[in-house]
């Protein structure tokens, strides 16, 4: 149980957090960095510098064979990046998703307390005034609240016994 509590709380103390990694990946995702066979051939012909004898940017017919060369190797690297980047935001977007399905199966005043806890960063004090409870009472629903979570992230673990938790 120690291990689930420690995971829950990681989650959601993590959770806004992890909220703008999901937008900044998902930005990645719509306006990839990549490069071009273009990119390859700027990049080396600006490294040849300044000799004497030959006509600025003029590229040699090595240097192009070198870029085209590297022509598949760039595909294959921003297509690893890309994959890379959908990975992690199919993991972080499944973690936040189950988050909030959990939350959203509790309690309505636990699942409040929840809410404006981790996902609207207010402090124990703010929650009390807004809900007209005292701050014991908010400590107290948090505490059955993460209970609660525990509980529902400790049961569908035994459901995947041979899957970690995530």
């Amino acid at each position: 149980m120690n291990d689930t509590r420690s995971m829950v709380m990681s989650i959601l103390t993590q959770f806004r957090d992890n909220q703008r990694r999901i937008e900044m990946l998902r930005y990645e995702l719509e306006h990839p960095t990549t490069v071009t066979a273009d990119d390859m051939i700027d990049a080396l012909s600006f490294g040849h510098g300044e000799q004497v004898g030959t006509s600025s940017g003029h590229i040699s017919n090595k240097t192009l064979y070198i870029a085209l060369n590297y022509q598949d190797k760039m595909t294959l690297t921003n297509n690893e990046i890309i994959h890379g980047i959908s990975v992690q935001l199919a993991k972080l977007e499944s973690q936040q998703q189950r988050l909030i399905h959990y939350i959203g199966l509790m309690d309505e005043k636990d699942a409040e307390v929840i809410r404006m806890t981790y996902m609207d960063g207010m402090d124990t004090d703010q929650i009390a005034a807004q809900t007209g409870v005292s701050v014991r009472t908010v400590r107290t629903r948090r505490a059955n609240a993460i209970n609660h979570l525990c509980a529902m992230f400790e049961y569908t673990a035994t459901l995947h016994p041979d899957k970690v938790m995530e």
